[in-house]
């Protein structure tokens, strides 16, 4: 929730016309914001310590941490022009997971994607392997000669829980 509060709420209200760039202003909220979560999470594995909470608290100030980093240097990638912006309309595939078709079709719909471009031909010949979907799909239209130089391929997977991710990847 402090994702959209930072994004929506906090810096249209702080940022003055005249003053510093909105975007300039995110990235340094936003780069607090994860400092001290940070933080607060060093301080929770010192406070688990010799307790059984320990470990999974430890695991949680990795990701944290980690976060932190990799926030870093996105934004020093947004401030210095090397991050490229685009839409959803420049991708030319998506490779979704191997499970509900008649899903897919219907949210292409509604995102106005062509259809045709969701790719998951090999369903009928390996079903659902889990994670394997996505790099058998990719694997396989690779192969059938229709990906071209610079197509930019998302790969998407839902978990437990509601979990969805993603990743990008483009033809070299």
């Amino acid at each position: 929730m402090g994702f959209v509060y930072a994004y929506f709420i906090m810096v249209p209200s702080v940022v003055a016309s005249g003053g510093p760039s909105p975007q300039s202003t995110l990235l340094a909220l936003v780069q607090l914001q994860r400092f001290v979560l940070a933080a607060g999470l060093a301080v929770c594995v010192w406070a688990a310590r010799g307790t059984p909470w320990r470990a999974p608290v430890v695991r949680l100030a990795a990701g944290a941490a980690i976060g932190f980093f990799l926030r870093l240097a996105t934004s020093d990638a947004i401030s210095h022009g090397r991050y490229r912006e685009g839409s959803f309309h420049d991708l030319a595939w998506i490779v979704p997971q191997n499970m509900n078709v008649k899903a897919w079709q219907i949210l292409a719909r509604l995102l106005r994607f062509a259809p045709e471009r969701i790719y998951f031909d090999p369903l009928p010949e390996v079903a659902h392997v889990i994670s394997g979907d996505n790099v058998i799909n990719l694997k396989a239209l690779d192969a059938s000669g229709r990906l071209e130089r610079g197509d930019r391929i998302l790969l998407v997977m839902a978990g437990y829980g509601l979990n969805w991710q993603c990743v990008l990847v483009e033809k070299v």
